[in-house]
């Protein structure tokens, strides 16, 4: 009997001590490691593309200005369309940050050729009278459209003057465009007014052929700086 009571006692004291045994505190968890900064795109602006700025000079032999009338032969009941150009082109064309300011450019309407002698010469008597009007001018005054002339691109926009041809002088509106070009600006230019404008006569030779009201102009201009 004393055998079972102390055995009994044993077990009970194995169990209290194991009870009473400290436990072993879990490992603190490890930190979060910091979520890492994503690194800035470098910011690259675009440069500028260049744009005409400054004087440029018109390059003659690279200019030319043309006339575009219509003919009508009236014996043969034939319409034809009469053209004529010359290079004979002075002036300079000025620019401020690609925006195209006033300058004067003339042209010497008394060397236009045509594929027809005759016809050239009729213009130094009648209808232009370049005989009598050897100089057509057109004075620059401003420009319709805020685009300016940059590198490698071509820009409409209406240009805006005043011209003159056979001494008469009216205000009139172009539609042109123009692109830069290393050191040159490249600009062309298109209007169609009627002669009577300007008090010209059509030509008409003995009623056999005449030469209709509306003329087209084309001006294509080369300008260096310099």
């Amino acid at each position: 009997m004393k055998g079972r009571l102390l055995l009994a006692g044993l077990l009970v004291a194995a169990v209290l001590a194991g009870c009473s045994g400290k436990k072993e505190a879990p490992a603190p968890a490890a930190a979060a490691a910091p979520a890492p900064t994503p690194v800035q795109a470098q910011q690259i602006q675009p440069s500028d593309p260049a744009q005409a700025d400054g004087t440029y000079n018109i390059v003659q032999q690279e200019s030319n200005a043309q006339y575009t009338v219509k003919e009508t032969f009236i014996t043969q009941s034939l319409n034809a369309t009469a053209t004529g150009k010359t290079s004979g082109i002075t002036g300079t064309l000025v620019f401020d940050k690609g925006k195209i300011q006033p300058a004067k450019i003339a042209v010497d309407v008394k060397s236009l050729k045509s594929d027809k002698a005759k016809r050239d010469e009729t213009l130094q008597t009648r209808g232009l009278e370049t005989n009598k009007y050897p100089t057509a001018e057109f004075a620059i005054t401003g420009v319709e459209g805020t685009a300016p002339a940059i590198t490698g691109q071509e820009t409409a926009f209406k240009l805006k003057g005043d011209m003159t041809v056979h001494g008469v002088t009216k205000p009139v509106v172009w539609d042109a465009k123009a692109m830069v070009h290393g050191d040159k600006v490249m600009l062309n230019a298109t209007i169609t007014f009627k002669m009577e404008q300007f008090g010209i006569e059509p030509p008409n030779v003995l009623n056999m052929i005449k030469v209709e009201d509306e003329v087209k102009l084309d001006v294509n201009l080369v300008a260096k700086k310099g």
